[in-house]
């Protein structure tokens, strides 16, 4: 008996083969363009989450610096024996020196009575960071201190408040004395003894700088201070934020 074996033999079709190197090529390609733009979008995302951290630490910092010298500035001239012997002693752009009275014995001998501000080293050797005394931090950066300046030795020391200050500016505004009906005090950076007097509020400016470099950004930007004067650009890889406030002096002139 003859067997048909056209049966068991039946052709391939032809749309059940496998892929071709051109269809794998093409898979391949669509597939790394695909990882490439999530790795991109990766690579963006971490970097404006790092801008924004930065961001927000420097102004964190900023603030809390800001609010600390506003705050104790406020009570220059404190006297509740109204002596008249207590208020600003020395300022420049980046100095002040005040005293006032907290405990009301009549002089500013009190352990917070006699509060210097300035660039100046934390470790207590009393280097100065700014020598020139223009406000801007003589190695582009330092701590911000304070000193209670009627201490003895040892104890008369700077104190960090801040660290990473590029620059700061105490601008004196002096009281209006003009007739013209408008409110256009005079101010200067370095007033004379008998203009400490008539200082009635202080402008401040502080420019602090990130803790960490950022080696895709450059920093071309200047800053403009209260007075006008102009800080940068430092052309490096550091972000820099500005914070201006101005304090009136409620215990002086009054």
């Amino acid at each position: 008996m003859f067997m048909n074996t056209t049966l068991f033999s039946k052709p391939i079709p032809l749309n059940s083969k496998g892929f071709t190197i051109i269809e794998l090529m093409v898979a391949l390609l669509i597939s790394s363009i695909i990882m490439g733009a999530i790795a991109t979008a990766y690579k963006s995302q971490q970097k404006s989450q790092t801008v924004l951290s930065q961001r927000i630490e420097m102004q964190q910092r900023l603030r809390s610096l800001m609010n600390f010298l506003s705050s104790e500035i406020r009570l220059a001239g404190l006297d509740p024996t109204e002596e008249k012997e207590f208020g600003i002693e020395a300022i420049s752009a980046g100095s002040l020196q005040f005293t006032m009275d907290l405990d009301g014995d009549g002089d500013s001998d009190g352990n917070n009575e006699d509060i210097v501000y300035d660039f100046d080293d934390s470790d207590g050797d009393l280097i100065n960071d700014d020598l020139d005394n223009d406000g801007e931090a003589d190695a582009g950066f330092a701590s911000f201190s304070r000193k209670r300046n009627n201490l003895a030795p040892p104890d008369d020391i700077f104190e960090p408040l801040a660290e990473d200050i590029v620059a700061v500016e105490f601008l004196s505004i002096l009281e209006d004395t003009s007739d013209n009906d408008e409110y256009d005090p005079d101010t200067i950076l370095t007033p004379t003894a008998a203009e400490l007097d008539d200082i009635r509020a202080i402008a401040i400016s502080i420019l602090i700088r990130a803790k960490n470099p950022d080696s895709t950004y450059t920093n071309t930007k200047t800053y403009s201070t209260a007075s006008g004067a102009i800080w940068g650009p430092y052309n490096d890889n550091y972000r820099r934020q500005l914070l201006i406030t101005n304090v009136k002096l409620r215990n002086i002139g009054l």
